[in-house]
Protein backbone atom coordinates (compact mmCIF):
# COMPACT_ATOMS: atom_id res chain seq x y z
CA UNK A 1 0.00 0.00 0.00
CA UNK A 2 2.96 2.26 0.81
CA UNK A 3 4.06 1.88 -2.53
CA UNK A 4 0.93 3.12 -4.41
CA UNK A 5 0.64 5.52 -1.70
CA UNK A 6 3.98 7.35 -1.62
CA UNK A 7 6.03 5.43 -3.47
CA UNK A 8 7.99 4.44 -0.53
CA UNK A 9 8.83 8.54 0.06
CA UNK A 10 8.43 9.29 3.73
CA UNK A 11 8.50 13.34 2.82
CA UNK A 12 5.42 12.68 0.45
CA UNK A 13 2.80 15.50 0.60
CA UNK A 14 -0.80 15.21 -1.38
CA UNK A 15 -2.07 18.48 -1.68
CA UNK A 16 -4.60 16.57 -4.54
CA UNK A 17 -7.13 15.09 -2.65
CA UNK A 18 -10.89 15.72 -3.72
CA UNK A 19 -12.19 16.96 0.13
CA UNK A 20 -9.42 19.91 0.23
CA UNK A 21 -7.51 18.15 2.90
CA UNK A 22 -3.53 17.07 2.55
CA UNK A 23 -2.06 13.36 3.39
CA UNK A 24 1.40 13.02 4.92
CA UNK A 25 4.16 10.78 4.22
CA UNK A 26 4.87 7.26 3.95
CA UNK A 27 1.08 5.99 4.44
CA UNK A 28 -0.46 9.34 3.36
CA UNK A 29 -1.87 9.95 6.51
CA UNK A 30 -4.65 12.57 6.09
CA UNK A 31 -5.15 15.57 8.19
CA UNK A 32 -8.75 15.80 8.69
CA UNK A 33 -8.37 12.59 10.64
CA UNK A 34 -4.89 11.66 11.45
CA UNK A 35 -3.00 14.31 12.46
CA UNK A 36 -3.07 18.31 12.34
CA UNK A 37 -1.80 21.01 10.43
CA UNK A 38 -1.93 24.71 10.86
CA UNK A 39 -4.73 25.25 8.29
CA UNK A 40 -7.68 22.78 8.64
CA UNK A 41 -9.38 21.70 11.55
CA UNK A 42 -8.76 17.61 12.37
CA UNK A 43 -10.11 15.21 14.94
CA UNK A 44 -6.37 14.41 14.78
CA UNK A 45 -6.51 10.88 15.97
CA UNK A 46 -2.81 10.24 16.38
CA UNK A 47 -1.99 13.14 18.34
CA UNK A 48 1.20 14.50 16.20
CA UNK A 49 1.26 16.94 14.12
CA UNK A 50 1.24 16.80 10.04
CA UNK A 51 4.76 17.41 10.00
CA UNK A 52 5.86 14.61 12.02
CA UNK A 53 5.04 11.83 9.43
CA UNK A 54 7.52 14.03 7.30
CA UNK A 55 10.91 12.77 8.48
CA UNK A 56 12.56 9.35 8.39
CA UNK A 57 11.86 8.25 11.66
CA UNK A 58 8.60 5.82 10.68
CA UNK A 59 7.97 4.89 14.06
CA UNK A 60 5.22 7.11 14.75
CA UNK A 61 3.90 6.77 11.45
CA UNK A 62 3.74 3.12 11.70
CA UNK A 63 1.57 4.06 15.33
CA UNK A 64 -0.87 5.56 13.28
CA UNK A 65 -1.13 3.54 10.46
CA UNK A 66 -2.16 0.84 13.20
CA UNK A 67 -4.78 3.45 14.61
CA UNK A 68 -6.19 3.69 10.90
CA UNK A 69 -6.26 -0.25 10.72
CA UNK A 70 -8.37 -0.11 13.85
CA UNK A 71 -10.64 1.97 12.75
CA UNK A 72 -14.25 0.63 10.68
CA UNK A 73 -12.51 1.40 7.66
CA UNK A 74 -9.76 -0.88 8.17
CA UNK A 75 -7.27 -0.56 5.06
CA UNK A 76 -10.20 0.39 2.81
CA UNK A 77 -9.22 4.47 4.67
CA UNK A 78 -6.53 3.82 1.53
CA UNK A 79 -7.48 4.10 -2.28
CA UNK A 80 -4.26 2.83 -3.57
CA UNK A 81 -5.20 -0.59 -0.73
CA UNK A 82 -8.65 -0.70 -2.89
CA UNK A 83 -6.75 -0.58 -6.37
CA UNK A 84 -3.99 -2.15 -5.86
CA UNK A 85 -3.91 -4.73 -3.03
CA UNK A 86 -7.15 -6.18 -1.79
CA UNK A 87 -7.66 -9.71 -2.95
CA UNK A 88 -3.86 -10.05 -4.48
CA UNK A 89 -1.20 -12.19 -3.50
CA UNK A 90 1.15 -9.23 -0.99
CA UNK A 91 3.71 -12.43 -0.06
CA UNK A 92 6.66 -10.92 -2.17
CA UNK A 93 6.53 -7.81 0.14
CA UNK A 94 6.85 -9.83 3.56
CA UNK A 95 9.44 -12.16 1.82
CA UNK A 96 12.33 -11.19 3.59
CA UNK A 97 10.82 -10.50 7.02
CA UNK A 98 10.78 -13.24 8.51
CA UNK A 99 7.71 -14.07 9.94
Amino acid sequence: MAQYESHFNTQAINRKNADGNIAYGLFQLNSQWWCTNSSQPSANACSPTCSKFLDDNIDDDIRCAKRVVRDPKRMFAWRAWIKHCKGRDLSKYLADCNL
